[in-house]
């Protein structure tokens, strides 16, 4: 029990450290903003006049990349386990837990290179048009959203 105490403890730790703000954001919310998610494109297709040739390299680009990105998730966990299996021993090696968190970095590192892979042959697939049209879009929703918050909040 005192082992998967520390093994959750560890795991939470971890991915507060790697989800925190600090870390996260900023670049993050920069490509966001410059690369239009794939799963937004497929949706405003028609709107975008992708060709049937675009929507089957999308398609195909989504697919690889959650190809890739499985693998790279359950990696991740285990590399994050055995590090929660380290740091929850009695008697910690801070060689081998440093060692281990390397590992998961490592792993993390190249699930983030999938994604953005994937963000930047989505993006390369557009032209300048439907990338201009996608912006569009895009600041409508940001609207749209706005909008009905601000209406909820002034509600009754």
């Amino acid at each position: 029990m005192r082992i998967r105490l520390w093994m959750l403890f560890a795991a939470t730790a971890v991915s507060l450290l790697f989800s925190s703000p600090a870390f996260s954001q900023g670049r993050a919310d920069v490509l966001k903003e410059l690369v239009p998610p794939p799963k937004l494109l497929l949706r405003h297709s028609d709107e975008l006049g992708l060709t049937a040739k675009q929507k089957s390299e999308l398609k195909q680009i989504v697919k690889d990349a959650q190809a890739a990105s499985l693998d790279l998730e359950f990696k991740v966990q285990e590399e994050a386990e055995q590090l929660a299996k380290l740091i929850g021993a009695d008697s910690v090696d801070v060689g081998k837990s440093l060692a281990q968190a390397d590992k998961l970095m490592a792993a993390e590192t190249a699930l983030k290179r999938v994604k953005l892979e994937m963000m930047l042959k989505t993006k390369v697939l557009l032209t300048p048009a439907q990338l201009k049209k996608i912006d569009t879009i895009r600041e409508q929703r940001r609207s749209e959203r706005q909008d009905r918050r601000t209406r909820r909040q002034g509600a009754p």
